[in-house]
């Protein structure tokens, strides 16, 4: 019970201010209520018949009323629960997806894809998946409830011995519920494991096929984890099970004890005996079904407990005062760039981010002191692991800096604008994300087509209707794809990690040569980590970052005064493009 009410709190938090979920719950509570209350009105009226009470006009027509009532009010809350379900699923899903856009990206990092797939999926089915059993729980424990009252109508002092074998009966089948509970906890544990392996199944098969030692150890390691979560979950299940038939033997063994203990006034009164009876007999039913309930119940409060344990950011409120930020930060609505803008002044003064617990071992980058202007080409450069890409991150805002502050056109970013300030950037991650779908993104077809033939994949791809009509290319042509949709987002900042790492010398050319230096001309702020040292003199400024620091921030000529000059193919006839 305790974890059931749990779970109706989780999920009226959860799903925030919606008076239709709440509704809901409250309906199918009153129905099941009623259901239960007209199931024992009728056993009553049995026992009555049974025992010579008489079966008159009132009878039948309480008995009328009764029959019509019960499933009347079951099937109206069914119906409810069918609504209330469906409705959660949505709401979880939606409002967990919102909140996961609005937790801090390094927070994001640290709990990982694969627990946020699971909990997108398994988690919530699991959680909402267990409102299912809500309407049954109402109506068995109604009945339950009222049958303990109609015993207490029957014969209080027999009642009393009822009360007193349950507590000396309750604490052997509470104790084995618990252990299962345990068990199915460990079961859920277990299944992280699971679809950690099911996902490098789905994102490494070409690696699994071509060498086989390695697909048959992965092969045994998803036998094992799969093997690990059916014995702990046949372990809890079967824990219930055992309770379950436990709490058969403890109904039967009272019923024994009511009739054949001598003295006592079911023996003595027919009308007692046939009515604690029938009334025991009758609550074997709901208890079971109780029981039967009870493993989904604990799936549910495993996977509602896994949803907590994400600490995802709570969602603000839907309305907001109009009180501006502290002190002389801007508001969040000074921080969001105007459509088509032109560049914009970044700047990082001391900023650092920390990998690990603060004060342990890690690695951090910074303090950093970098600036980006309009109409500046800047290149960074460093080796692999130097912290290029969590420099971008710090700049973008991605990563919350530990120390130092961002200045966005020499104003310092408060941290509650740092979402307004993340829509300056358009951005090219390394390992990024194409969406097929051009989302947020107005007249994308005339605009695309062009950059579609700038970029000579106009053959391969199309947009129709706001998308792309397909993104199954190889690596270098999706990442023209993506560097399109930074062109069609027309941010005031670019920034482009390793972008000409996966293009041939043709595009190398084209990105360094025209891309680039376009984006300069229109006066936007770039930045790009590069390692391709031929083409540094056509940068405004390269800054080298080693062991998270800046070593150096040089104009393209002092870096050809203090380095070798790298020779730049001036021969290469560049294509074409229209």
């Amino acid at each position: 019970m305790r974890e059931l009410f749990r779970l109706f709190g989780f999920l009226n938090r959860f799903s925030g201010d919606v008076p239709f979920l709440r509704t809901l719950l409250s309906l199918i509570l009153v129905f099941g209520i009623v259901a239960g209350a007209a199931n024992v009105g009728l056993l009553a009226l049995v026992n009555r018949g049974l025992t010579g009470g008489g079966v008159d006009q009132a009878w039948i027509r309480a008995f009328v009323i009764l029959c019509l009532m019960m499933p009347a009010a079951r099937f109206t809350s069914v119906l409810l629960q069918i609504n209330l379900t469906e409705h959660a699923q949505k709401e979880l899903r939606t409002r967990l997806s919102r909140q996961i856009l609005d937790t801090p990206y390094e927070r994001l990092t640290g709990i990982g894809t694969q627990r946020l797939l699971v909990a997108l999926t398994h988690d919530v089915s699991a959680v909402t998946g267990s409102l299912n059993v809500v309407p049954g729980i109402v109506l068995q424990l109604a009945t339950i409830l009222c049958c303990l009252g109609y015993l207490v109508y029957l014969s209080p002092p027999l009642s009393l011995l009822v009360l007193a074998f349950a507590a000396v009966g309750l604490p052997t089948f509470l104790f084995p519920m618990l252990r299962g509970m345990g068990w199915l906890r460990r079961a859920r544990e277990e299944w992280d494991r699971v679809f950690r392996l099911f996902q490098g199944l789905a994102e490494g098969i070409r690696e699994l096929q071509v060498h086989a030692p390695r697909s048959r150890e992965f092969t045994a390691d998803v036998d094992q984890s799969n093997e690990s979560f059916r014995r702990l979950s046949v372990r809890g299940k079967a824990i219930y099970s055992g309770a379950n038939v436990w709490g058969q033997f403890l109904f039967f063994a009272l019923v024994g004890l009511l009739l054949g203990l001598p003295g006592l006034p079911a023996v003595a009164d027919s009308e007692v005996a046939v009515g604690y009876t029938l009334t025991l007999l009758y609550m074997m039913a709901p208890l079971q079904l109780l029981l039967t309930t009870a493993p989904r119940l604990a799936q549910g409060s495993v996977s509602r407990r896994k949803l907590q344990d994400l600490a995802l950011s709570e969602l603000p409120p839907v309305a907001r005062g109009d009180a501006g930020a502290a002190g002389d930060a801007p508001p969040a609505a000074a921080l969001a760039p105007q459509p088509a803008a032109a560049g914009a002044h970044v700047e990082l003064r001391g900023a650092a981010f920390h990998y690990g617990e603060e004060g342990g071992e890690g690695f951090t980058v910074g303090p950093v002191d970098l600036a980006l202007r309009p109409g500046e080409v800047t290149f960074l450069i460093g080796g692999n692991g130097s912290g290029k890409t969590t420099l971008l991150h710090l700049l973008t805002g991605l990563f919350r800096a530990s120390d130092g502050e961002i200045l966005l056109d020499g104003r310092p970013v408060p941290e509650d604008g740092l979402k307004e300030y993340r829509q300056h950037f358009s951005m090219v991650f390394q390992d990024f994300h194409l969406f097929r779908r051009l989302r947020g993104l107005e007249d994308v077809e005339e605009r695309g087509e062009h950059w579609l033939r700038r970029l000579q994949l106009d053959a391969v791809v199309e947009i129709r209707d706001g998308a792309f009509s397909t993104v199954d290319l190889s690596r270098g042509q999706r990442k023209r794809l993506a560097l399109l949709t930074a062109y069609l987002e027309d941010r005031p900042v670019y920034l482009f990690d390793e972008w000409a790492a996966d293009q041939d010398p043709v595009f190398k050319e084209i990105f360094y040569h025209q891309l680039l230096s376009g984006l300069r001309e229109r006066g936007k702020t770039i930045l790009a980590v590069t390692h391709d040292d031929a083409y540094y003199p056509l940068a405004d400024r390269i800054v080298r970052l080693e062991q998270g620091r800046i070593t150096f921030d040089l104009t393209s000529d002092q870096y050809r005064q203090q380095f070798t000059d790298p020779a730049i193919r001036p021969g290469m006839d560049l294509l074409e493009i229209p």
